[in-house]
């Protein structure tokens, strides 16, 4: 594998092929193993938020194998909390202060997909079980919503911390064979 610009090389050789093999994948952005979340941050999700923040419906969705950095990425680590999440929190209520003619309605929803199915994070779960969702598609308004997912009021920064735990701590984390 090679990184450079925004483009992804893969060269391998194939055994029945006498020679290497190339497969280029480009993308909007791409980060190395050596890239900072605060990095990550400032270069995509910043401008994401502060259009969240002026009323347009936004989302950062992290994608990709098992143990390829999304946790750390989005959530920092347990001695750090430098994920994306705390910074984008950080710059949401910043923007609010700023604002203080303007009465803002702060809602988070927080779901997993996991082996192709949608769960809902904050959502009470009776026993462990937890209710499987499903996404719709409006074709009039051309958007797609996953219903029944709940939406949580955060009243501080504090407080949507607390909701960002919680569904974090709800998620299935896949070790071997077993799940927790």
């Amino acid at each position: 594998w090679k990184i450079q610009d925004n483009l992804i090389e893969q060269t391998w050789k194939n055994s029945n092929a006498k020679r290497k093999q190339l497969a280029t994948y480009a993308f909007d952005r791409v980060f190395g193993p050596e890239s900072k979340n605060e990095e990550v941050y400032n270069k995509v999700v910043k401008n994401i938020v502060t259009k969240a923040m002026e009323g347009y419906h936004c989302s950062v969705f992290a994608y990709g194998q098992t143990s390829c950095g999304k946790t750390h990425t989005i959530h920092g680590t347990k001695h750090s909390k430098g994920g994306v999440v705390q910074m984008a929190v950080r710059d949401m209520f910043g923007y609010i202060r700023n604002c203080p003619s303007r009465e803002f309605l702060l809602r988070v929803s927080y779901m997993e997909i996991y082996n192709e199915r949608i769960y809902d994070l904050l959502a009470d779960a009776k026993d462990g079980d937890r209710t499987k969702l499903d996404p719709r598609e409006d074709l009039k308004n051309r958007t797609v919503h996953v219903a029944g997912l709940s939406k949580q009021t955060a009243r501080s920064a504090e407080h949507l911390m607390q909701l960002i735990d919680e569904g974090s701590r709800r998620r299935k984390m896949e070790i071997g064979r077993a799940h927790i």
